[in-house]
């Protein structure tokens, strides 16, 4: 062989070598990416199981009895039959729970009435309709539980101060004129700024609701009495 055919010799046995290398390569490359794909999907698969295990232990109970889990909120076990009493534990967690329940009704309510709701003397007593005695017991089912305006002449006035209110109870007489004949309707109302009172013989505008009626007298719960004198 001579020299010539030897160095093509060497350069094909060279170039043979670069692409094994390369094609090795080549595979370690495919090889690694495969793995990595493979173990991924394993670590995905045991960290998807060892949620959904966690979830279902926190969902479930241990029996007392036989070891075996099953679901909250049961009491007896499914596996052994017998009843696993609940711990007190968990009725102080229910006790604390419903009074924070009550508490945030109570909020809300406070909220919601003095408030978000909270009218002003002059939308609630626009909305007051004005009534006669005879609208109050002649048709009582229509007025019932509205908010009324009367005007009447005080006959009577008695109450207690329990410290907060000045609760007064007013007999009012709805006829103004001095016939003889008497349209008397019951009024409660309750002072809190212990700034009114009322005499006999006074003249009052009442702004309130049309509670009840015994007989023929009726009675106002009044939001505000003013004098009309």
């Amino acid at each position: 062989m001579d020299k010539d055919d030897t160095k093509k010799v060497v350069k094909k046995s060279t170039r043979t070598k670069k692409d094994t290398s390369k094609k090795i390569n080549e595979l370690n490359e495919t090889v690694k990416k495969t793995v990595k794909s493979d173990i991924d999907n394993v670590v995905k698969d045991i960290k998807e199981t060892a949620i959904k295990e966690v979830e279902d232990l926190t969902n479930k109970q241990k029996c007392k009895f036989c070891g075996k889990y099953f679901d909250k909120g049961m009491t007896i076990c499914p596996n052994c039959r017998r009843r696993n009493k609940r711990s007190s534990g968990d009725f102080i967690f229910f006790a604390v729970l419903a009074i924070v329940f009550l508490f945030c009704i109570l909020i809300f309510y406070f909220i919601d009435s003095k408030v978000i709701n909270k009218e002003t003397y002059e939308s609630y007593t626009q909305k007051c309709v004005l009534v006669s005695y005879e609208d109050l017991v002649r048709v009582p089912k229509k007025y019932l539980y509205s908010d009324v305006t009367l005007v009447g002449k005080v006959v009577e006035v008695t109450g207690t101060n329990d410290g907060l209110y000045n609760s007064m109870n007013i007999v009012l007489d709805l006829n103004l004129f001095d016939d003889g004949y008497e349209s008397l309707v019951n009024v409660e109302f309750n002072d809190s700024s212990f700034e009114k009172g009322f005499i006999n013989g006074d003249i009052v505008k009442v702004y309130g609701e049309y509670s009840i009626i015994n007989g023929n007298r009726p009675t106002i719960q009044a939001k505000y009495v003013n004098l009309n004198n």
